[in-house]
């Protein structure tokens, strides 16, 4: 995996590889960031406290609310350098500028096929390459080659039941290097 700045590989190493000492008191997930903890702790609470002004939905936080209201009001604050196109992620902006560049982001170690995100060329290789399968159903031998199928799956074959903690796989088995 590459990184374009040091404070984004170091907080990168910060947030994966370093001890998970923040246990949330609800479902017992853990993270390196006491800020990623509050994050998370906010998927359960039902309360949305932030109102949109253009419109009658409402939010969690208040990054959820900023960020829909950037879309409400067409003017992403994120410009590309070369045509001045708005962007409301700094990872869109990023493959949008490659495209100026005439460079794809993620290459097939296999056939070289290019991709303008890695997730994009996972799944390339899953369903080409080595057709693995690796997101396995607990409650039944299913397998899936994206975690999406698992999740819907799970939800209509086993009426929303499985493992919170979504399949047993290692990040190994998902990662190709670039």
């Amino acid at each position: 995996m590459g990184f374009y700045t040091s404070s984004t590989l170091s907080s990168h190493r910060k947030g994966v590889h370093s001890e998970k000492q923040f246990k949330c008191s609800k479902c017992d997930k853990k993270f390196s960031r006491r800020s990623d903890l509050l994050l998370h702790e906010m998927t359960h609470i039902d309360e949305r406290p932030f109102a949109c002004d253009h419109c009658s939905k409402r939010f969690k936080t208040v990054a959820h609310l900023r960020h829909h209201q950037l879309v409400q009001t067409g003017n992403p604050p994120i410009k590309c350098k070369y045509c001045g196109e708005g962007f409301t992620r700094y990872s869109d902006r990023r493959v949008h500028q490659l495209k100026h560049e005439n460079i794809e982001a993620y290459l097939c170690p296999y056939c070289g096929k290019s991709f303008q995100r890695n997730y994009q060329l996972q799944v390339h290789i899953r369903k080409t390459h080595t057709f693995e399968r690796p997101f396995q159903c607990d409650l039944c031998d299913s397998k899936f080659i994206q975690r999406w199928e698992l999740t819907k799956h799970c939800e209509k074959e086993h009426t929303g039941e499985g493992s919170p903690n979504g399949p047993s796989i290692s990040v190994d088995a998902v990662e190709v290097n670039e």
